[in-house]
């Protein structure tokens, strides 16, 4: 098996990629539509646009996947970024970069792939557009490989979307927690740097429909949808580190998550102080509904 190449400027490559806030946990619903697209258009079992990160790969959005190894040494899509054009595997069993590939030689049995990098406004290659087939397709012509292309042009306009969107958010000013926290009806949660929280009041309670006695015992992801969750614990694992959140680019607002599972967006003020080796944190919101 042939690992993929890294890309010239890989740092500055990741760098682009964290412009459009998505992540594992973070996926992009506006390009669903698109791979769907791709999967009916092209009559394959498997589509996706797959964004290369550091030593992983993640769906920005995906149909017909299964559980597979998303590790960037054994990934289809990370080769097909160090291209210009479309990469096509008519079948995989007879290509020597993959014919020992574990998606291949194992579940889910790759033979086929086709996919069109997708590219960064300064050019760095963010990911692929791909369709996947577990038989192998000698036919797809020169015509298939232009519809391919047009389709990741539409990919690529709504990760443009997202990326104008993200940069808009982080600009945002954010809510003063001394603000916040000057109102005695705000909603009030304090917790540790392991999102275990330590307390709070009545308003918080009832903003996210519990009773006041239920708070300790809670951990702040409980609060949050899900899609917030991994971002939220490593910025507050990174302040734990620091010391402090001061160097902490928060994101303004977030989604919450009712005991109902009714999810709704707040805004928020953070502040953090060290006791030990220990940070502990306290967070006044303001239900945006």
């Amino acid at each position: 098996m042939k690992c993929p190449p890294l890309i010239d400027d890989e740092e500055e490559r990741l760098k682009a990629l964290v412009d459009y806030g998505i992540g594992p946990d973070h996926p992009l619903p506006s390009l669903d539509p698109v791979v769907q697209i791709a999967a009916r258009m092209f009559d394959m079992p498997v589509s996706a646009v797959n964004m290369i990160g550091n030593d992983h790969v993640f769906f920005a959005a995906s149909i017909g996947v299964e559980a597979v190894d998303m590790s960037r040494r054994v990934s289809f899509c990370a080769h097909a970024i160090t291209q210009n054009e479309v990469m096509v595997v008519e079948d995989a069993t007879q290509d020597e970069r993959f014919f020992d590939n574990p998606l291949v030689a194992a579940s889910p049995h790759v033979r086929f792939y086709a996919g069109v990098p997708l590219r960064s406004p300064s050019g760095y290659p963010l990911g692929a557009l791909c369709i996947i087939d577990v038989k192998p397709h000698p036919e797809f012509s020169e015509e298939d490989r232009q519809r391919l292309r047009e389709l990741a042009g539409m990919a690529s306009d709504r990760l443009e979307l997202r990326r104008i969107e993200f940069a808009t958010t982080r600009a945002k000013p954010r809510a003063s927690f001394q603000t916040l926290a000057d109102d005695p009806t705000c909603p009030f949660i304090r917790f540790d740097s392991s999102l275990n929280l330590a307390g709070w009041n009545g308003p918080a309670a009832e903003l996210f429909g519990y009773d006041l006695h239920e708070g300790p015992g809670l951990n702040l992801e409980d609060l949050l949808a899900e899609r917030e969750r991994e971002l939220f614990r490593t910025l507050i694992k990174n302040a734990n580190a620091a010391g402090g959140i001061d160097a902490l680019e928060l994101p303004p607002e977030m989604t919450g998550r009712r005991k109902d599972g009714a999810e709704f967006l707040f805004e928020y003020g953070l502040s953090g102080r060290l006791t030990g080796n220990q940070l502990l944190l306290a967070m006044a919101l303001r239900d945006l509904r």
